[in-house]
């Protein structure tokens, strides 16, 4: 799932004061870059892996060149 930046850190920080185990810890990666992203790994009831990740800057980090 892709959230804002705000809800992926809220969500991180919920996730990691309850407890949850992650199957990634949360991480950002290409700090101060435009596809600087957040992301991280849970493991839902059904075992289904979830990754959850927000971009700092949306419009640049998902443009495609052709």
């Amino acid at each position: 799932a892709v959230v804002s930046w705000d809800e992926w850190e809220a969500l991180a920080a919920r996730l990691t004061s309850r407890g949850v185990p992650f199957k990634a810890e949360p991480k950002i990666t290409g700090l101060g870059t435009s596809t600087e992203q957040a992301k991280f790994l849970v493991v839902d009831p059904s075992g289904n892996v979830v990754e959850v990740k927000a971009y700092r800057d949306p419009h640049a980090a998902l443009e495609i060149d052709y």
